[in-house]
């Protein structure tokens, strides 16, 4: 199971009430569409504590009634948010809250079932019929997403909801409406969920950073090296007569097995120089950290002026070619962890060539992420502020625990004798990045967000996933028509027309029975869900 990147140790505060036995090793058992390996991205060693979007919830192990447990929720706190009884507002959170809390304790031989039920956020005490959020930024809202079980609002003094393992033929996590005291088969009540809105924070540039040797804070951007003389004072020439600069958020995020994390930032360099680099590193100096200048941008080794920064996890936008580099305009991965293998780091094992000048004046951006679940690190390019839908380059086999039990991140830049401006003007770093469904893409990335697809075949690019996108004519459901369709070109390549292409569910490369079962299970339903903001349009992104 995963832990994953927090800023700070964070303690909760609540009440003490008579917790639930649980067996100390939990298996996830995820169902239908959303199962996949360990998706949920934990904080806590318990799993007690899971992190999805930009939200983090806690599975509270008592049992209580459901004022109670409204109550008792904003008594609790995650990195300086007040809880609250969760709301669940769409089918892709509801599913991560059964898969994170729910499912495991289901599966714990002896378990209380009907305990293990946790309440949330929804009743109908006050208008019966009419279901409103208790809680959270949805207080009084009528609830536009519900997920009722076969045969429930049964009752019309059962006005509050719990969210149920029970399967009645439309899968598990459906609600039930309940009375407040609890399920007739629950003892003094039902477990509950605690949400805290906005408690995983990215960093950005608004952030405390410290700035070392040429890098100053101007204007709301990193100036890592500057044209203007030796302004800061810390900023001279090395003894190598090469400037440089780096900046690194001041408080360094802990590692753990299963972190992963998205990055991006955007640049501008003008009037040459060696480049600049974006860094996660957890060298003894800290914050403080800067190497050698030139081709080193302000990590290098001491023959350059300085001790490396080790060990380092480094992309850099190289616009200088020395010995080691494969040109003057490339974007590349490198890292090292001893002063003596950082000469050799400086050769990318992983780089691409951007069909742009790096050094043209202007802005630029960059975007990497990064998956512990597939130890995958890609990295983006464009020469505007929208993301490709293919990356630059990728590099399996990475682990991010390399760097030890914490890392700091910022940036560094090398100007040689020059007077180079290196400039950063925007920058994000989040972490956990949600990817509920375990394949290595971030949901806000993510074609098919319930559904396993590290490819990302979208055949017909409508932001779509082909694995979850069975509505072959575009009508927006799965209807019968698209079975006669899918049957049209049952068993033909893919690569024999487009229509073939857009059956293929699962890219197996001929669209065949497995294929069939995929659409049949995809009847009456629409396409997705995708995290990409353009799903419905071609093309897309």
């Amino acid at each position: 199971m995963s832990l994953t990147l927090v800023r700070t140790k964070n303690r909760f505060y609540g009440v003490a009430v008579r917790p639930i036995r649980l067996m100390p090793s939990l298996v996830i058992a995820l169902t239908g569409a959303t199962a996949s390996a360990d998706p949920i991205t934990y904080l806590d060693q318990e799993h007690l504590v899971a992190a999805y979007g930009n939200n983090v919830y806690r599975y509270v192990t008592s049992a209580v009634d459901w004022n109670a447990a409204l109550a008792a929720a904003s008594t609790y706190s995650w990195n300086g948010k007040t809880g609250h009884l969760v709301t669940v507002t769409s089918l892709s959170e509801n599913d991560f809250i059964y898969a994170a809390f729910v499912g495991p304790r289901i599966a714990v031989p002896g378990a209380d079932d009907e305990q293990a039920t946790p309440w949330i956020a929804l009743s109908d005490s006050v208008v019966e019929g009419t279901w409103r959020w208790q809680a959270g930024p949805e207080l009084g809202e009528v609830a536009a997403f519900t997920n009722w079980n076969l045969g429930e609002l049964n009752g019309s003094s059962e006005n509050f909801a719990v969210l149920h393992w029970q399967d009645r033929g439309l899968g598990t996590g459906k609600w039930y409406d309940y009375p407040a005291a609890g399920g007739s088969g629950s003892s003094g009540g039902q477990t509950f969920v605690v949400e805290f809105e906005g408690a995983i924070e990215p960093i950005t540039l608004a952030d405390d950073f410290t700035y070392n040797a040429c890098a100053q804070s101007l204007g709301g951007v990193i100036r890592l090296t500057n044209p203007g003389g030796f302004v800061p004072a810390t900023c001279t020439y090395d003894v190598n007569g090469n400037l440089k600069g780096t900046a690194f958020a001041s408080t360094p995020l802990t590692n753990a097995p299963g972190a992963s994390f998205a990055a991006s930032f955007a640049y501008r360099i003008q009037g040459g120089g060696d480049g600049l680099a974006f860094i996660l590193q957890n060298d003894p100096r800290g914050a403080t950290a800067a190497g050698g200048g030139g081709e080193g941008q302000g990590w290098g080794d001491e023959w350059q002026g300085s001790p490396a920064i080790t060990p380092i996890w480094r992309i850099v936008v190289d616009t200088f070619q020395n010995s080691l580099n494969p040109s003057d305009n490339y974007i590349g991965f490198s890292k090292n962890f001893t002063q003596a293998d950082a000469v050799v780091g400086i050769l990318s094992p992983a780089f691409g060539f951007p069909p742009y000048d790096l050094n043209s004046g202007s802005t630029q951006y960059v975007w990497v992420d990064y998956s512990a679940a597939t130890q995958l690190l890609a990295v983006y390019a464009s020469a505007t502020n929208t993301k490709p839908q293919t990356e630059l380059f990728r590099l399996g086999g990475q682990d991010l625990t390399e760097l030890g039990a914490q890392f700091y991140v910022g940036f560094s830049a090398g100007s040689g004798a020059s007077t180079a401006i290196h400039d950063i003007e925007q920058f994000t770093f989040r972490s956990p990045v949600p990817d509920i469904d375990g394949d290595g893409i971030y949901d806000a990335s993510d074609n098919c967000v319930l559904m396993a697809n590290p490819t990302q075949l979208d055949s017909n690019a409508d932001g779509y996933g082909n694995i979850c996108d069975a509505d072959l004519n575009s009508s927006g459901s799965v209807t019968a028509a698209d079975y006669a369709i899918l049957r049209s070109v049952l068993n033909l390549a893919a690569a024999s027309s487009q229509t073939a292409a857009g059956a293929d569910f699962n890219g197996s490369g001929t669209v065949t029975a497995a294929d069939y079962a995929i659409l049949r299970s995809k009847i009456g339903t629409a396409p997705g869900p995708s995290g990409l903001a353009c799903a419905g349009t071609i093309p897309c992104p």
